[in-house]
């Protein structure tokens, strides 16, 4: 049994998701598994290609609803093949929905860093930030948890500020996943983005996965 051909264009999300240990995978709009990361563990085995519930205990083939609903909590193997609980989060990778992403967030999830978050509301120029971001910028945010993007841009050094908004503006015309680590203006401390689109309330928002970069050298470039 193989996996249908993987996009290549996708390759950095699920590497990040991994890097994080959520499993996530990429479903076309049949529900069949297009590509994982390290973190997925089948199931069930069969001759035929896998589909989505392949990877979770506790659902049943479903001929009648191939995709699965976000926010539902599934079962699934770990990478010891022990059995793990968490909530499916997905959106649609593009507008005619020919690849849903989906990933799992763990009931009991760790890591050695938070992963942050971030949503940028392009008509009103301002940024929406969660509690991990503001941890890994070293930040007690002044104006809850939302600044305006000029703001924002002076967290990092003036000659990354332009490369930050190159990353995000084309995210946001594309909808293509877009990666840039940045030096923290204060601190020096190196910052990872993942931006990419998705629709959140109705509308589509350029977000972000945010992490924390270890043992890399400060001369290196400011973009992976």
């Amino acid at each position: 049994m193989k996996l249908r051909q993987p996009d290549t264009r996708y390759q950095m999300l699920l590497k990040t998701l991994e890097e994080e240990q959520l499993p996530a995978f990429i479903l076309n709009e049949q529900g069949y598994v297009v590509d994982t990361n390290a973190h997925c563990e089948l199931v069930r085995h069969h001759k035929n290609e896998p589909l989505w519930h392949d990877y979770c205990l506790n659902q049943p083939e479903l001929s009648a609803k191939p995709l699965p609903h976000a926010g539902q909590s599934v079962a699934y193997l770990n990478q010891q093949r022990e059995v793990q609980v968490g909530t499916l989060l997905m959106t649609q990778l593009d507008d005619r929905a020919q690849r849903i992403f989906a990933f799992i967030i763990p009931l009991q999830h760790e890591t050695a860093t938070p992963l942050g978050f971030m949503i940028f509301e392009a008509q009103q120029q301002l940024c929406y930030w969660s509690e991990q971001t503001s941890e890994l910028h070293d930040e007690a945010p002044q104006y809850g948890t939302r600044q305006n993007l000029h703001q924002f841009l002076k967290w990092y050094e003036p000659r990354q500020r332009d490369r930050l908004l190159y990353a995000m503006f084309t995210c946001e015309q594309t909808h293509l996943p877009q990666q840039v680590t940045l030096n923290i203006a204060h601190s020096k401390k190196r910052i990872r983005y993942l931006w990419m689109t998705l629709p959140i309330q109705g509308k589509s928002l350029t977000c972000a996965f945010i992490r924390a970069v270890e043992g890399e050298l400060l001369a290196q470039p400011a973009y992976a």
